[in-house]
């Protein structure tokens, strides 16, 4: 059984249901209370998206979610603002100094607040670049809205003409003046695509701008992450099959690792029973 006193409590994640939480790991509430997650969202436990994670080798190209994301707080709110002392192996031991209460808290914008902006998913969020939302917190965002992290809105050098976002997001017509003037007949210039920077016509796969590989179709997250069968790079819902959505953090990259446990420490010591899905039903 999980508790948020446990190794496990790193597995504890906010959303509107347990599918958002464990679909979407956005939001940590290692404390295992609602109150510490965005509004008219609550904390679930037991969800694959662990933020204690192996620190990430540095690639060439392409973003990652930086360590320096996870800082110390008594809850999200207050470690987002704070920011005042970094845990970036994502285990909230490093935060004992500042007292019990204090927890490791990811994905905060301690880092990088101006790549935070508001959206009804990221793909909405990264392509309109609308309402910034630097704090990290949902509340900021207008209602029906969320604040998602790292999109490439503060990138000026991601102007890409196209039909349409996801068509501009190919990567392959840059207009950096943000005219459409300087695009084909029948194209027009989309701002803030998730192209890193203005890029010859090439027919090399584009490096995606998003943190980790984790991202696959499916039906639901169960579906996606035990099937792992079709990626979906850019995060967009349009690289997958009808009927089908991208869901995030899902166990296909890192099969291998995920074993079950009644702790971290235990499952890492024993590597006795593993669960390659992410499923707790598994063990």
């Amino acid at each position: 059984e999980c508790f948020a006193t446990d190794e496990c409590s790193d597995s504890f994640f906010c959303g509107e249901d347990f599918d958002d939480a464990n679909s979407t790991c956005v939001f940590p509430c290692p404390d295992g209370r609602d109150s510490s997650c965005p509004v008219n969202q609550k904390c679930y436990a037991q969800t694959s998206c662990s933020i204690t994670t192996p620190t990430p080798t540095p690639a060439p190209t392409g973003k990652i979610v930086d360590v320096g994301s996870f800082y110390c707080g008594k809850n999200f709110t207050d470690a987002a603002t704070s920011c005042s002392l970094a845990c970036p192996t994502g285990s909230s031991s490093e935060c004992a100094e500042l007292g019990p209460d204090y927890s490791c808290f990811g994905n905060t914008p301690c880092d990088d607040t101006s790549s935070y902006f508001c959206g009804t998913t990221w793909s909405h969020a990264a392509s309109n670049c609308l309402f910034p939302c630097p704090s990290g917190q949902s509340s900021d965002c207008p209602e029906g809205t969320f604040c998602f992290p790292y999109t490439s809105c503060d990138k000026n050098d991601s102007f890409m003409c196209g039909t349409s976002f996801d068509d501009a997001s190919s990567c392959l017509r840059p207009c950096p003046s943000g005219s459409s003037s300087e695009c084909p007949f029948g194209e027009s210039c989309f701002t803030h695509t998730t192209c890193k920077e203005p890029q010859a016509p090439t027919t090399s796969p584009v490096e995606p701008y998003i943190p980790g590989d984790s991202f696959f179709c499916g039906v639901s997250f169960v579906d996606a992450a035990t099937k792992c069968a079709i990626p979906c790079p850019t995060r967009s819902d349009s690289e997958c099959p009808d009927g089908e959505q991208c869901f995030a953090s899902t166990p296909c990259p890192n099969r291998e690792t995920y074993y079950c446990g009644t702790s971290l420490d235990e499952a890492s010591n024993s590597c006795e029973f593993p669960c390659p899905t992410g499923l707790s039903e598994e063990c």
